[in-house]
């Protein structure tokens, strides 16, 4: 069943990037106000004029949430620096130069990867990457995912039934380069976890772009890594507004917590093997605790990643928590019953006998695709509605859940 609010919200960041797009046809924007594009420039954007002194990036982005990622601009080329392109590893810069143009590097850029851009084919290996190309205009600029059956999006869905897109993953869901490099890509977003195949791959000539929003402590960090793909693409004026609107959206959500004092205690996850994974309270997920309103059981803790603790540890704290979320993100679960019938000790959870146990469970495809993991790392505006809905009922009467949904007893 469509989600009517999230079409209507997709339908207005459509509508902010259809009207950017228009404007850049016609006069660019810059972050500081509005400029004409240079002459020499052709019907496909390429320079067929070069000038060494002339700014071909009228439309320009910064970042202000993401910490991973930064950028300069110098006319012709723009230098993109990704703190950890793989978790772990040094920052690595790519050169993105304007197609056409031909400028001279300084000796510091010699080794830095260089790509041409806009891109026109690009390939993906996570579907996280795949929000930003639709909400930017830029599907087109599409030509592979890794994993096409776990793609939610209609849109890219469709392109893929049409042959538009490939999938390039091989039985055991990693990458056939032979499949990928028969895609002809422009380059490749890995998604910043290390794989033998990405040598392979730059054995290629195909540039491999370490994407690792995922890095990103915040959730309009992670967000805000949507301009780090309009970089490629040449369509950081959408970017910006775009990105303005679920900034703004996810703020007045933030806000209108704070009209009541009630601050519900909250857990995440469930065991698996023996260990419960639970986020440290400087995470992204604790982050988004905060801000939809509630007391994140850990929040004193000060990692900001995955924390393996022990059952017992998360019996004791589930006692005193009100809320328990994200316990089953595959519907393994249909019932909170069912969630005592697999583990007894599960139930003494004070929200699952209360009632409160909420999953991002509502848009799963057949293949086990979903959309939490997809629109909802770039649209935090719709998930943080969902916390603060299951937090704060009383606040959000009149809007439906978008990823998540209250299981039942």
């Amino acid at each position: 069943m469509i989600n009517v609010e999230l079409t209507r919200t997709l339908a207005a960041l459509a509508a902010v990037a259809l009207l950017s797009l228009t404007a850049c046809a016609q006069t660019s924007q810059t972050e500081g106000g509005a400029s004409s594009s240079p002459a020499g420039i052709g019907s496909d954007g390429c320079v067929t004029q070069y000038d060494a002194n002339a700014d071909y990036f009228p439309e320009k982005t910064s970042f202000s949430h993401a910490t991973g990622v930064t950028v300069e601009y110098h006319g012709s080329y723009k230098t993109v620096t990704v703190k950890e392109p793989l978790q772990g590893a040094s920052p690595e810069t790519y050169v993105l130069v304007q197609c056409g143009a031909n400028p001279e590097l300084p000796s510091e850029l010699a080794n830095a990867q260089r790509i041409s851009i806009p891109v026109h084919r690009a390939a993906t290996s996570s579907t996280t990457q795949l929000p930003a190309f639709e909400l930017l205009g830029a599907t087109d600029s599409l030509a592979a995912v890794q994993s096409p059956a776990f793609v939610w999006s209609e849109p890219i869905t469709k392109l893929i039934a049409d042959g538009k897109i490939v999938g390039f993953g091989n039985d055991s869901g990693g990458i056939n380069v032979e499949t990928l490099a028969a895609a002809t890509p422009d380059l490749f977003f890995s998604s910043g976890t290390p794989d033998p195949a990405y040598d392979k791959i730059r054995e290629l000539k195909i540039p491999v772009v370490g994407n690792s929003e995922w890095l990103e402590n915040t959730p309009l960090g992670r967000s805000e890594w949507l301009k780090f793909t309009a970089l490629f693409t040449n369509t950081e004026g959408t970017a910006n507004q775009v990105f303005q609107k679920i900034e703004s959206d996810y703020t007045a959500v933030k806000d209108k917590v704070q009209q009541t004092t009630e601050r519900p205690t909250a857990i995440t996850g469930a065991p698996f093997n023996g260990e419960w994974a639970r986020p440290g309270g400087r995470s992204y997920v604790a982050a988004f605790l905060a801000d939809a309103g509630m007391t994140y059981v850990f929040a004193d803790d000060e990692s900001n990643s995955s924390i393996p603790t022990a059952i017992e540890t998360m019996l004791e704290a589930g006692a005193r928590a009100d809320i328990w979320l994200n316990a089953d993100m595959m519907k393994k679960w249909p019932t909170i019953s069912a969630i005592g019938t697999d583990d007894p000790r599960l139930v003494t959870i004070k929200a699952a006998q209360d009632g409160r146990v909420y999953n991002p469970t509502k848009r799963i495809n057949a293949a086990g695709g979903n959309d939490y993991w997809e629109q909802g790392v770039v649209r935090p505006d719709l998930v943080l509605r969902d916390l603060a809905k299951a937090a704060h009922p009383e606040l959000f009467a009149d809007q439906d859940y978008t990823f998540y949904e209250q299981l039942p007893a």
